[in-house]
């Protein structure tokens, strides 16, 4: 053995405290060969290796012992290899220069728990869902860059991976019983090596969930330049729009009002702008976003189908930094930095869209339809301010405003031998208020204690009057006449939450939550007044209720080796008159059977305790929120999933869904029944209903060019006694088959081509199938019969947006250029369908499409 080059080796480690792999010197670790030996010691093995392809080895006499290996591997990495065979010996190995690697045995030590949080160096904010990797082990850090794992050996080399940062190396020498800061170092360009361990383009894989990368959402094309949080999922396997933009989002068969979605922990009950072309979430004000739809984490409630949790963006607290975003559809606009350096930051975020000032974009949307005179704009307001007490203590403070407000004006004028003027006024008015507050400690080194309050608030008003006045040479008359309809539900929470380092593999977190709703869904007025007579002026309310929800949960993550189990119960105490109670139990189970092969099996029961009421007319649906009560029950999902995951390359990963739902109590709607109704419970049917589906994706990890395929094919069906004698009928939203393509390719350091395409079977509508007219006092009236359920079925939806961006450092700003084309060879996707009749006295739909080639350029600049 070189004795020389090995104390060469250790001086160097005790004069700079750390090593660092260098790419250049180390390469030769990625080779991929063929390998086969029999019966020849760990010392032999690696010899041999080292001899077959030019590299140095160095080790002490203690480190290998006689144990003889038979190996035969094809295409598999050297240091894949030297792993394996180090890992049997309780040894490890680094790279000590050109070619040269030292090999030592690693210290056995009673296991111990490491911990410590993941920050931005110039910022000091959390790096939220960074991995910290540890041999063939890693963990992702929380919403406060908080991380821990369980260690057993001494020393350890730990790296630290996120995109847009450099990657962290450190040795562990020794116990540390403290949770310590670990800064990663902000880097523009995206680092292959990052790249190479962390899921690079949109998500990163968690137990029964995804998490999506902010920062390369821009690099999907959208007409204002990102396409948001919740049209990126769109691309998902199993997730789909209800309509032409994304309206509703449907997830494995369920109901657009399943999804939960959560903004700092309290609920968002309307996430969309514009039909669903925007949600309602700022990207520049959010630190995390997770999806979660084949196995929902137990301390989640509420919901069927699926959620997706957002955490807001920490500010800086170490410096103020600003952006400023704008394309013809809307203006962005964000600022952070410290109140009080190292200690307060503060974030303000805000936008509103031009669609009401500059008409351009707007009229081309509504060439095709009635909609000439609304004109619409909406506009978001998110704020945080965070306090840190120590490293083990902090306090934050959110706050959101968001809303979009349409309206349609007239007014006429006409001079006969009368003066006559009419004035009409229609507007419809929606809006989401959130504020929420918590205080986060650790109470020692293996118990963190979480408290939480919030309150949100989502209303929707529609208002309709008109006025007319007549003036002659004798006398006046006015009429004025309003009517008006508001919907309203509003949330006051309290939460308790504790989790748990993890101790002899496991890791558990405890929590509590009570929710007091206030649901109002349907407040009318109406106003009729002549000259000075009032006639009428009435509000009815309808329906109004004050619900305590209750909610407990614990859940166990268990991880060892390549098995991890994610187990957990969630309990559901819901009083409304009569009082509901539901136990939720959830289990995932995944297991690396080789390095490249991944099973995963999951169970798990949901309940939700209200409801979206659905439109089944042939128009554009509203929100409206109602609660399980003594005449409707709260529905229920049971879900089956499997999945298979195979590396077939570095640079390639196919994965392998199959699921399987069963839903009780599912809401359908009766045939033809006005939306603003006030016994709702008359109008729905009770049912039952199934999905099942199998989902595949091919995805390119990294290199210049990346991106994925997914393919779904799936059914969903719903059966209600009083149809058809409960006979079963597909689902509104069962779309068979469900294509997506995405593509990034990165020609140079500044500039990248995009583009997605998308495809999705043809959705269903309730249609009547018999019409005639009748006349009554000479009036004639359409009169229609409905047939079977979802009986017609509308066209498939597909679509190619493509885009490029250009990225330029102008000092200390950045600014990027992002020219796209939505909708590029201008498919007619339907947005809703009309029924009239045709010449023949028949009843004809028309499908009307609002959206068209839209080509778009977006500026941004970031300080």
């Amino acid at each position: 053995m070189r004795i020389h080059t090995l104390i060469q080796f250790i001086i160097f480690v005790v004069l700079t405290g750390v090593v660092t792999l260098s790419s250049a010197q180390c390469d030769f670790l990625n080779k991929q060969i063929d390998f086969k030996v029999k019966k020849l010691s760990a010392e032999s093995c690696i010899k041999k290796l080292s001899e077959d392809h030019n590299f140095t080895i160095n080790y002490a006499s203690n480190v290998f012992d006689d144990q003889l290996y038979s190996i035969n591997v094809k295409q598999q990495t050297i240091e894949a290899l030297l792993l394996t065979i180090s890992k049997k010996q309780g040894a490890e190995f680094i790279c000590a220069g050109s070619k040269s690697l030292v090999f030592r045995k690693k210290e056995l030590v009673e296991p111990f728990v490491w911990s410590g949080f993941v920050l931005d160096s110039s910022s000091k904010q959390p790096v939220v869902d960074a991995l910290v990797v540890h041999n063939d082990r890693w963990v992702e850090t929380d919403e406060d860059g908080f991380f821990r794992m369980e260690m057993s050996t001494l020393p350890a080399q730990i790296t630290m991976h996120y995109p847009g940062f450099k990657s962290g190396w450190l040795e562990l020498t020794s116990k540390t019983t403290e949770p310590q800061s670990y800064l990663l170092t902000p880097d523009n360009t995206l680092n292959p090596s990052v790249i190479e361990v962390y899921d690079s383009l949109l998500m990163v894989r968690k137990t029964g969930g995804v998490n999506i990368n902010i920062a390369e959402l821009s690099k999907i094309p959208s007409i204002a330049g990102s396409p948001g949080v919740l049209n990126s999922l769109r691309f998902l396997p199993s997730i789909q729009s209800t309509v032409e933009v994304n309206g509703g989002m449907v997830v494995q068969g369920g109901g657009k009002d399943q999804n939960l979605v959560l903004f700092d922990g309290m609920e968002l009950y309307n996430p969309m702008h514009l039909f669903g072309l925007f949600s309602v979430f700022d990207e520049n004000s959010l630190q995390s976003i997770s999806f979660y739809k084949n196995s929902i984490p137990p301390q989640y409630s509420g919901r069927l189908s699926s959620v997706l949790d957002v955490k807001s963006k920490v500010g800086d607290f170490n410096k103020w930094n600003s952006k400023l975003n704008v394309n013809p559809v809307l203006l962005e606009g964000m600022f952070h930095g410290p109140i009080n350096k190292g200690k307060t930051s503060f974030l303000l975020s805000g936008r509103r869209s031009f669609t009401d000032f500059f008409p351009l974009f707007y009229e081309q949307i509504q060439t095709q339809n009635e909609l000439s005179r609304f004109k619409y704009y909406f506009y978001d307001v998110t704020g945080t301010l965070n306090h840190k007490f120590s490293e083990k203590s902090q306090a934050y403070l959110t706050g959101y405003l968001g809303g979009d407000k349409g309206y349609i004006r007239g007014k006429s004028n006409e001079n006969t031998l009368s003066q006559v003027t009419e004035d009409q006024n229609d507007v419809f008015v929606q809006s989401n208020l959130l504020i929420t507050g918590g205080f986060k400690t650790w109470i020692n080194n293996t118990l963190s204690l979480h408290l939480k309050t919030g309150f949100t608030q989502y209303g929707f008003i529609h208002e309709n009057e008109y006025d007319l006045h007549i003036d002659d040479a004798e006398s006046t008359y006015s009429r004025n006449t309003r009517l008006a309809y508001e919907s309203k539900i509003t949330d006051v929470k309290t939460g308790v939450y504790v989790k748990t380092l993890p101790m002899h593999h496991h890791a558990f977190v405890f929590g509590m939550e009570n929710i007091w709703h206030n649901f109002s869904p349907s407040n009318s007025q109406y106003y009729l007044q002549e000259n000075d007579f009032i006639y009428y002026d009435t509000i009815f309310k309808v329906r109004d209720a004050k619900i305590l929800e209750q909610r407990y949960f614990v859940s166990d993550v268990y991880a060892h080796k390549g098995l991890k189990i994610m187990a957990g119960l969630h309990f559901v105490n819901f009083n409304n008159q009569v009082e509901y109670r539901s136990l939720q139990s959830r289990i995932n189970v995944s297991y690396d059977v080789k390095s490249k092969d991944r099973l995963d099996v999951g169970y798990g029961k949901t309940s939700q305790f209200m409801l979206f009421v659905p439109n089944n007319l042939l128009g554009i649906p509203i929100d409206i929120w109602i609660p399980a009560d003594e005449h409707i029950s709260p529905m229920h999902c049971t879900h089956y999933l499997a999945g298979y995951t195979r590396k077939m390359s570095p640079t390639i990963a196919l994965k392998l869904n199959g699921y399987y739902k069963v839903f009780e109590n599912i809401i359908e709607y009766k045939n033809g029944v006005a939306d603003f109704i006030a016994e709702w419970d008359k109008a729905l049917l009770v049912g039952k209903g199934r999905s099942k589906g199998i989902e595949a994706m091919l995805k390119k990890e990294k290199g210049k060019l990346n991106g994925w395929l997914a393919y779904t094919i799936s059914k969903s069906e719903r059966s209600i006694e009083s149809i058809d004698n409960g006979a079963w009928f597909p689902f509104q939203f069962d779309r068979r088959h469900d294509i997506k393509a995405v593509l990034h390719y990165q020609l140079n350091k500044n500039l990248s081509l995009g583009g997605t395409w998308s495809y999705a079977s043809g959705n269903y509508l309730t249609a009547p199938e018999v019409h005639y007219l009748i006349t009554v006092e000479n009036q004639q009236y359409l009169i229609e019969q409905y047939g079977s359920k979802n009986n017609l079925k509308l066209p498939a939806y597909h679509r190619l947006d493509v885009g490029i961006h250009h990225k330029k450092d102008l000092g200390n700003a950045r600014q990027t250029w992002s020219f796209t084309v939505y909708n590029v060879y201008n498919r007619q996707n339907v947005f809703y369908v009309n029924s009239t009749l045709n010449s023949n006295r028949g009843l004809s739909f028309q499908p009307v499409s609002i959206l068209p080639v839209l080509p778009s350029v977006n500026y941004a600049i970031e300080f």
